[in-house]
C-alpha cells in the first residue's frame, strides 16, 4: 500500500488484479494537496520574506531619514537624561510623543553599529509576520477551512506586500515597531469571538486584546483609533449573544485596555500637568489648554473633502500619489481591497436574500465576517 499524504491507494484490488503505481503527476498533486504541507505554506513564507527583508535592511544602508535627524534619536536621549524641564519643544509638535520607544532606538543606535542595530529593529517588525499567520488561520477555522486556504495564503501574500511597510523596515519609524502589539489585539479579539460564540470562556482573550490595543495606543497615539475601532467591533458582533454576556466581556476588553495603556500613561500626565493636556497640542477645543489655539489640529493635506475625491485617490495610489503620506508611494492593494469589498457585500446580501435567511449574526461565520468588517 501506498500512502500519499492522506491517500491511501491500495496496490492491489480485488476486482482487476493488480494496478500500477501511481505516476510522478499524481504524486506531485497529493503531495501540494497534503494537510501537513499546507500548513508550513504560510510559514514558509513568512520565513523567506524574513530573510529577504533581513537582506533589504542591509543592503539599503545606513537609515538617514528626517524624523530620526529631526527628533528621533534627539528625544530618545531626552528621556534617558531627563531634558523636558530643560528644553522646551525643540521639534515643534513633534515634541509632544510618548518618547519611550524613542528611548529604545537610542540606546539601540547608541550601543550598537550598523548592521546590528538595523537588524534588530527589523526583527522587532517583523515579529508581525507570525501574528498575521495566526489571524489567517483563525480566519480560515471560521470559514470551516481546517488548512491554510488558497484565500488566505493570498490574503498573507497581499499583507507582506505593503510598501510603506518596506519601507520601515529597519529603520526608527516607528508605526512598524508597535504594528505587532495591534495585531496581537486583532488575534485575541478574534479568539475570543470565538469562543464566545461557542459558549467557552472568553474573558482572558478580549483583555489580552484590550492590553494590546492599549499598550500600542500608549506607545503611540496614532494607534489610538485602533483600540476604538476593535471597542466597537466587539461591541457590535457581541449583539447576537445575551446583552449579560456581551457587557462582561465587554467590560474584560476596556479593564484590559485600561491596564495596556498604564504604564504609558505617565507621559500623558506629565503633559497635563505641564501643557494642560494630557495629548497636547491634539483635541485641544476639549482640554483647552493655553499654550495652543482652542481647536482640534488636523492635517488639511490628509483630509478627503469628497467621494470622488477619495475614489481618485484609491486610483491613483495605483501609480504614485502623496495623499495620505509624507513621501509619494504606490499601493494598488487599496483599490483591490475596495473593489472586492463591494462584491463581497452583495454577494453576501444576494446569498441571504435567496435563501430568505435575513438575520444578522445567525452563524459564527458571520459574526467574524461583521468583526472584520466593523474593524477594517
Amino acid at each position: 500500500m501506498v500512502v500519499v499524504g492522506m491517500t491511501e491507494i491500495s496496490a492491489f484490488n480485488s476486482s482487476q488484479g493488480p494496478c500500477r503505481c501511481p505516476d510522478a503527476s499524481i504524486l506531485r498533486r497529493n503531495l501540494i494537496l497534503s494537510p501537513k504541507l499546507a500548513r508550513r505554506i504560510p510559514w514558509l513564507l513568512t520565513s523567506a520574506v524574513s530573510l529577504l527583508a533581513l537582506g533589504f535592511v542591509y543592503r539599503r544602508g545606513v537609515d538617514i531619514n528626517w524624523d530620526m535627524r529631526n527628533y528621533h534619536y534627539f528625544f530618545g536621549y531626552s528621556l534617558i537624561h531627563w531634558r523636558f524641564d530643560t528644553d522646551i519643544a525643540p521639534a515643534g509638535i513633534s515634541s509632544f510623543y510618548n518618547p519611550i520607544p524613542l528611548a529604545i532606538f537610542y540606546l539601540v543606535l547608541s550601543s550598537l553599529k550598523f548592521p546590528a542595530y538595523a537588524w534588530i529593529i527589523a526583527a522587532v517588525q517583523l515579529s508581525s509576520l507570525p501574528v498575521l499567520v495566526l489571524i489567517c488561520r483563525e480566519i480560515d477555522r471560521e470559514l470551516g477551512h481546517e488548512t491554510p486556504s488558497p484565500a488566505g495564503c493570498l490574503a498573507l501574500g497581499l499583507c507582506v506586500a505593503a510598501p510603506l511597510w518596506w519601507s520601515e523596515l529597519g529603520t526608527t519609524f516607528y508605526s512598524s515597531t508597535t504594528a505587532p502589539l495591534v495585531l496581537l489585539g486583532v488575534l485575541f479579539g478574534l479568539r475570543g469571538v470565538r469562543m464566545a460564540s461557542n459558549a467557552q470562556p472568553a474573558r482572558l482573550h478580549f483583555a489580552l486584546a484590550g492590553g494590546a490595543m492599549g499598550f500600542a495606543a500608549g506607545l503611540k497615539l496614532t494607534n489610538g483609533p485602533f483600540a476604538v475601532s476593535l471597542t466597537l467591533a466587539l461591541a457590535i458582533v457581541m449583539f447576537p449573544l445575551r446583552a449579560r454576556i456581551a457587557a462582561r466581556y465587554l467590560c474584560s476588553y476596556v479593564m484590559g485596555l485600561a491596564a495596556g495603556f498604564a504604564p504609558t500613561s505617565w507621559w500623558n500626565v506629565f503633559l497635563f500637568k505641564h501643557w494642560g493636556n494630557p495629548v497636547f497640542p491634539y483635541y485641544n477645543s476639549i482640554f483647552r489648554s493655553p499654550y495652543y489655539p482652542a481647536v482640534n489640529f488636523r492635517n488639511p493635506q490628509f483630509i478627503f473633502h469628497s467621494l470622488s475625491e477619495f475614489v481618485n485617490f484609491l486610483i491613483a495610489a495605483t501609480r504614485d500619489t502623496h495623499e495620505i503620506a509624507e513621501v509619494d508611494f504606490a499601493d494598488a492593494r487599496m483599490l483591490m481591497f475596495a473593489v472586492l469589498t463591494v462584491f463581497v457585500v452583495a454577494a453576501c446580501v444576494w446569498k441571504r436574500l435567496s435563501s430568505g435567511k435575513v438575520t444578522f449574526g445567525s452563524s459564527l461565520t458571520g459574526v467574524t465576517a461583521a468583526f472584520l468588517w466593523f474593524f477594517q
